[in-house]
């Protein structure tokens, strides 16, 4: 259950973030309506494979793909190294997400594959969390964009 259920967690997450930043970037012309959010599920579903989505989401939110973002960031991954340290040996975080999180839970769901032990189930909790923490750091960077584009726009209009 709980490979089910961190990957239902992180999914809502992903979404959240995209729903609420679409929004936000409205907000200075006017508020979202129910064609903005239509078009916004519609978008959504297009990117329908977890890889695409953390991709896009982390473009979206830093300018930048989810494997270069994480370059900059490497603490973000310190807990999955330290407790696994053959996820060292992967070339795309995103990879290591997909292949070790989400695929197990796609085989739950779409293959009725119940027999994980509790190791895997404690690793992709420990996946789950290192992804709630990355798109949590997504989130703030995305805020600390916008204050300094707001604080910008502060201090033009004063020196005019």
């Amino acid at each position: 259950m709980v490979i089910v259920l961190s990957a239902m967690a992180v999914e809502c997450q992903l979404a959240r973030l995209f729903f609420k930043w679409n929004e936000v970037d409205l907000i200075p012309t006017r508020f979202s309506t129910q064609v903005d959010n239509d078009a916004w599920e519609e978008q959504w579903r297009k990117w329908f494979s977890i890889a695409v989505r953390l991709d896009r989401l982390s473009i979206f939110l830093t300018g930048e793909g989810f494997d270069s973002f994480l370059s900059h960031n490497a603490e973000l991954m310190k807990s999955v190294h330290t407790k696994y340290p053959t996820s060292t040996g992967r070339a795309s975080p995103r990879d290591l997400f997909v292949q070790e999180f989400f695929y197990k839970r796609n085989k739950i769901v779409h293959a009725g594959k119940i027999d994980y032990t509790q190791v895997e189930g404690e690793m992709c909790f420990t996946l789950a969390n290192a992804l709630w923490g990355i798109l949590e750091a997504m989130d703030k960077q995305r805020i600390k964009a916008m204050d300094e584009k707001h604080n910008a726009q502060i201090s033009n209009a004063e020196n005019s």
